[in-house]
């Protein structure tokens, strides 16, 4: 999936376009662990990640957005440097482009999986 440079449109100073593809990147990887974690089937590993990806959405500052990923990291086993560039002028911009990358793949996948069901 492409997604559109922010830092082109508007006047956006605290991301840049390498910093923008990282967040992406890491809500890709999330998505992608959560419908490979073991001992369950990927539907319902799809809609149990979920609140995990609602619970960083909900973050309203940046010490809550850290605590969610770095819950996330651990539950999922990800590694990932990108929590270190997160500072209190980017963070929502991070917050939101790592949601848009986990959401994509849930969601790419839950509705993939619903078109074949109806087939």
């Amino acid at each position: 999936l492409m997604y559109e440079k922010s830092i082109n449109f508007g006047n956006i100073k605290n991301m840049n376009a390498e910093l923008q593809q990282q967040a992406v990147n890491l809500g890709k990887s999330v998505g992608i662990k959560m419908l490979a974690l073991e001992g369950g089937d990927k539907r319902t590993n799809a809609k149990n990640g979920r609140k995990y990806i609602i619970r960083l959405h909900k973050a309203r500052t940046q010490e809550q957005f850290t605590e969610a990923l770095i819950g996330i990291m651990k539950k999922y086993t990800l590694s990932n440097k990108v929590i270190e560039t997160i500072d209190k002028d980017n963070f929502l911009l991070m917050r939101q482009y790592t949601v848009i990358g986990a959401l994509n793949i849930i969601n790419g996948f839950l509705s993939s999986n619903n078109n074949d069901n109806k087939e």
